[in-house]
């Protein structure tokens, strides 16, 4: 019933705890009517029955938050007499909406998807909600989202998300013995595939947590990686990217699912190393790597390169070497502009300089007799230029 509910449940957040406050409290319970935003409904149908409508296909579009507050709370008394009875002065405005059937957008795609926004969007004009919600609630995206659970991946796709995978993984909240072991081993099976692709960053996942994927983190990685760390950390270019439904589902069906999981590890490594060096871009450090790709816009040899980065080389050699050149550009570009005190967010927000790229290519190269393990580094973009 919330399915095209862009939210959906989003748990105990602060609002939710204020609207099961309000509802516990005998006296304040009476006033929710005035509290209270309301439900909206949007539904092929309605018939109205005595004191209750029936709804064909109906769906909460707005009020999933509220919905689901007054289930937590309800639920917590039992005894249905007495539920009623002190819950009788307790309302909420519901709105329901009888679309025509071309107006509603259906599970096969088809329907009037503009209007269907628009509806969304104005209902839920109290809290604002990006246009990247509404391009990622898309059926690729639910589709990757499943690829990457069956490897031990979780994609956050919606906010509600996490809230989602925290309960279907809790088995503390799970009463009954043989349903606890059953979500624990499914959790621990989880973690078991994800251990497998961080073994080579020297990762090891224990919490749930430490599999999410976020949907727009993974796009900014994907831009990096097929244009440049400039382009990652443009905000406009990523605003535009996300706008283009075209560009995002080129952007995912261009890279194995395996490689997009490899995009992510190469982030973790990235964040694992800023504890030691804080001018360290992620973004870069992709883009540079895609740098010594002659095709950029060959997507099967940005495929193949993740491959062989992972497969043929010993992955923390090969990264090593990356980082050096990403955390070396950084000072390169100061020197070469004469301020040594320039910004470091200032400097990846700017075009990649390719003559400063190419002069701390060289630098980096030649340490390599005084580094051994850059040397795999450079093997591999050697190897990469013949592809």
């Amino acid at each position: 019933i919330f399915e095209k509910n862009i939210r959906e449940y989003l748990g105990k957040n602060t609002i939710n705890k204020k609207i099961m406050e309000t509802l516990r409290d005998e006296e304040e319970r009476k006033h929710f009517f005035y509290y209270n935003n309301g439900i909206t409904i949007i539904c092929e149908d309605c018939e109205e029955q005595r004191k209750s409508f029936i709804t064909k296909q109906p769906q909460i579009i707005n009020g999933c938050q509220t919905v689901n507050s007054i289930y937590e709370v309800l639920s917590e008394v039992t005894d249905e007499q007495t539920r009623k009875q002190e819950y009788e002065d307790a309302y909420v405005i519901c709105k329901i909406l009888v679309l025509e059937d071309k107006k509603l957008i259906r599970s096969d795609g088809t329907g009037d998807a503009e209007f269907y926004t628009k509806v969304v969007q104005n209902t839920n004009s109290q809290t604002a909600i990006n246009k990247k919600v509404f391009s990622f609630s898309k059926v690729p995206f639910y589709k990757l989202q499943k690829d990457l659970k069956q490897r031990g991946f979780l994609l956050i796709i919606k906010p509600s998300d996490r809230e989602t995978f925290k309960k279907e993984f809790n088995e503390k909240e799970e009463k009954e013995k043989l349903r606890k072991k059953e979500i624990l081993l499914k959790k621990e099976g989880l973690l078991k595939k994800a251990n497998e692709y961080l073994k080579p960053i020297g990762c090891e996942a224990k919490t749930l947590p430490a599999l999410y994927i976020s949907l727009e983190r993974l796009f900014r990685l994907i831009l990096s990686f097929e244009e440049d760390g400039y382009s990652g950390h443009n905000g406009s270019k990523m605003s535009k990217f996300l706008d283009s439904d075209i560009e995002l589902y080129e952007s995912i069906q261009s890279f194995k699912t395996n490689n997009l999981i490899r995009l992510n590890l190469i982030d973790k490594k990235a964040s694992q190393s800023k504890k030691n060096a804080k001018e360290l871009s992620t973004c870069h450090v992709l883009g540079f790597i895609s740098y010594f790709i002659k095709s950029k816009k060959n997507y099967k040899v940005l495929d193949s390169c993740l491959e062989i980065l992972f497969e043929e080389f010993q992955f923390n050699e090969v990264y090593n070497y990356f980082e050096k050149i990403a955390s070396g550009y950084i000072e390169t570009y100061r020197e070469s502009k004469k301020d040594k005190h320039l910004n470091y967010t200032d400097i990846i927000k700017k075009e990649i300089d390719i003559s400063i790229l190419n002069a701390q290519i060289k630098m980096t190269n030649g340490v390599l007799q005084y580094a051994p393990q850059l040397k795999a580094g450079f093997d591999f973009t050697e190897r990469i230029k013949n592809l």
